[in-house]
């Protein structure tokens, strides 16, 4: 499992540095505070391009990878920030299986179960694969309330021949997904870097003007 970071920090060359301190130099911490403001207007942001990152690789809902993924702020005391994905596992029953219930219906009536699997779209490019094995099951006639992953239908698989016991089964995790596609992750890094500059710029000459009076 592998958390994937994406680091937002100030890059500045030595010119682009001592400008900066020009332009805050009678505010304390000017450098830190433009900084931080700038990291922090940014994060949102980036954090919502890498759940559209994620997106567009496997058919999750954006609420479910919006719940793994996260950000740290920065302070004047330490003015970077991270956007981050968790490494966790989703359950399969996320990744639009086939069929969607223990027991689906056609237009003729009721069908039987797969004999060879669910199916599931674990990366859109390639569409969908059946899980050897695998079962769709209801998790209220399986499982009590607190158990399982709060979907109705779960696709799980048995550890052994009896009915019982059962495995809920996991696909992969977002930080795992981004982490496979070095150019969605290159193409997010550079994003970051692109709007920080330019949040860097206005925040800097935010504070050059409150200093010298012409902000509010």
């Amino acid at each position: 499992m592998t958390d994937r970071t994406i680091s937002l920090n100030a890059y500045l060359d030595d010119s682009q540095r001592a400008e900066l301190d020009r332009a805050v130099a009678t505010v304390r911490n000017g450098q830190a505070v433009a900084t931080s403001r700038a990291v922090n207007k940014v994060l949102p942001g980036m954090r919502q391009e890498m759940i559209t990152a994620v997106r567009q690789i496997v058919p999750l809902k954006a609420s479910v990878v919006r719940a793994a993924t996260g950000y740290f702020r920065a302070t004047v005391a330490r003015p970077s920030g991270k956007v981050w994905t968790q490494g966790r596992p989703i359950a399969l029953s996320y990744f639009s299986p086939q069929p969607r219930t223990a027991f689906p219906y056609t237009r003729r009536g009721r069908s039987q179960r797969p004999s060879v699997g669910v199916s599931v779209i674990l990366d859109l490019r390639r569409g969908a694969v059946v899980v050897p094995g695998s079962f769709i099951v209801e998790r209220a006639t399986a499982w009590s309330r607190s158990q399982g992953t709060g979907n109705a239908y779960e696709v799980v698989r048995r550890l052994g021949k009896a009915r019982f016991p059962i495995r809920i089964l996991q696909g992969p995790a977002p930080g795992d997904l981004l982490e496979q596609d070095r150019v969605a992750v290159a193409r997010l890094e550079a994003e970051a870097q692109r709007r920080l500059a330019e949040r860097l710029e206005h925040e800097t000459w935010f504070l050059y003007s409150q200093a010298f009076g012409g902000g509010k």
